[in-house]
């Protein structure tokens, strides 16, 4: 796998045990881990996450383990120590038919010596040969670190590989070459969508008349769709960024998208590397007959008509997301409290103002939809008729046709929210009524929206 980015960061993995890594001088003494701080000098790159210097490799290793790696992992070799091996025991390993490969001025590598030293290379793969008794696997490991450092650095590698010694296993249709680009033999290059590495690094390539699909390599002919710059194998399917449609690609009709969204109480989100409707946990819903569900699951209901604080960001908290209010209008149908005639949604750059069967205004004029007049927040009317206004920064308000309401919020909003819909802390006991027992829908009437004077 190679990583390129636009600011200049190369990153190669081998799917096995080769990481290579390399940074722009602009990102010099502002790095750390374990590769160190690039500030120039080696001597200081053993550092702990506290700014200490580490008491050995393996406790600079642990140090900089991530929360979430394999517990199977571990550092050093052990309570028993690594193992010591003699000059006697390593010169085997020393010849052109093992690690002496890596120096031989008439060997596969010969042209690269004097670009980059072959020498720790060499000396990790003596001791490795010696301390796993010379397996082979360790050999071809060292020689394949050599030679992706060696392409990095833009000087060609002879090839090494044979069927016999340590020979790369492809995948049907494919065979292995000593250097091969990222922009060459895959379905998404030959639409155009995939950038080409500046260097070239052993690996597999397809064979003539096929391509790469989604790590297999198929006849050219079964290529797949191009949708917004992404490839789309056929016979699958992707959503949109806002879920608002589904794109289908297949051997006979190519490319077409149908007309999706997210139901009430779903969201558009990607989770497990998958863009879908998921259940929300941040969702507050005033149904018809005016029964409100809060946050945390509370339920309840207001048996009076009026304007209601449904959320907004508490007063007092630091920035850490942005502000937002929802006032919703509950209005007297039939005799009845029961439906939402108007919403009003305040954002930092200006307000939104929805009714279920009339229109949308923001900032005080009408638009037609979709619209994106504020630039944080989009309107838009999904396939059923309803309404839907996000917030980039994760708030959603959806209003149906019937007059339901649903207000739904990130994550990132927990336990900082106040209004009748809760404050997302987690616990819906302190949600639907105060201290005194009473529903706090009345204490979240909109004061600014009353009607009354003094």
């Amino acid at each position: 796998m190679v990583l390129q980015t636009t600011k200049g960061l190369r990153l190669l993995f081998d799917g096995d045990a080769q990481v290579l890594m390399s940074i722009p001088s602009s990102f010099r003494g502002r790095l750390c881990g374990l590769c160190g701080n690039f500030n120039g000098n080696w001597s200081d790159d053993f550092v702990l996450p506290n700014g200490l210097a580490a008491s050995s490799v393996e406790t600079f290793g642990a140090a900089w383990r991530a929360p979430g790696s394999s517990k199977g992992c571990g550092e050093g070799c052990g309570p028993q120590g690594c193992p010591v091996c003699s000059a006697e025991e390593t010169a085997p390993y020393e010849s052109n038919k093992a690690c002496g490969q890596l120096r031989n001025p008439q060997g596969p590598f010969a042209t690269c010596q004097a670009v980059l030293s072959p020498s720790e290379y060499f000396r990790q793969c003596v001791y490795d040969l010696c301390a796993q008794k010379g397996d082979t696997a360790f050999l071809c490991r060292s020689l394949a670190a050599y030679t992706a450092a060696c392409q990095a650095a833009g000087v060609a590698v002879k090839p090494w590989r044979t069927e016999s010694f340590c020979p790369l296993q492809c995948p049907a249709h494919s065979h292995y070459s000593i250097c091969t680009h990222t922009c060459q033999g895959s379905c998404a290059a030959l639409s155009g969508l995939t950038g080409c590495t500046t260097r070239c690094f052993e690996g597999c390539e397809c064979d003539d008349r096929f391509l790469l699909s989604q790590g297999v390599c198929i006849p050219v002919q079964d290529c797949g769709c191009t949708h917004n710059g992404r490839y789309l194998p056929v016979n699958s399917s992707l959503l949109t960024s806002d879920c608002s449609k589904r794109c289908s690609c297949s051997s006979s009709s190519g490319l077409t998208c149908q007309a999706a969204g997210c139901p009430p109480g779903r969201v558009c989100e990607v989770k497990a590397e998958a863009r879908q409707c998921w259940a929300a946990r941040g969702l507050c819903v005033l149904s018809v007959g005016a029964n409100l569900t809060t946050f945390d699951g509370a339920r309840g209901a207001t048996t009076s008509p009026g304007v209601y604080e449904l959320s907004s960001r508490c007063p007092g908290l630091q920035k850490t997301v942005p502000w937002y209010r929802v006032v919703a209008e509950v209005q007297t149908c039939h005799g009845k409290t029961e439906a939402v005639g108007q919403i009003h949604i305040f954002f930092e750059d200006g307000m939104v103002t929805v009714t279920p069967n009339k229109g949308v205004w923001v900032n005080g004029l009408r638009v037609d939809l979709p619209a994106e007049k504020l630039a944080s927040v989009s309107v838009s009317r999904t396939p059923d008729g309803s309404l839907l206004v996000r917030q980039k920064a994760g708030v959603q308000v959806w209003l149906g046709a019937n007059g339901k309401l649903a207000v739904m919020v990130s994550e990132d909003h927990a336990g900082k929210l106040c209004g009748a819909c809760g404050n997302f802390d987690g616990d819906q006991t302190n949600d639907w009524r105060d201290s005194e027992g009473k529903s706090v829908m009345e204490k979240w009437r909109a004061q600014d929206f009353s009607p009354c004077y003094g």
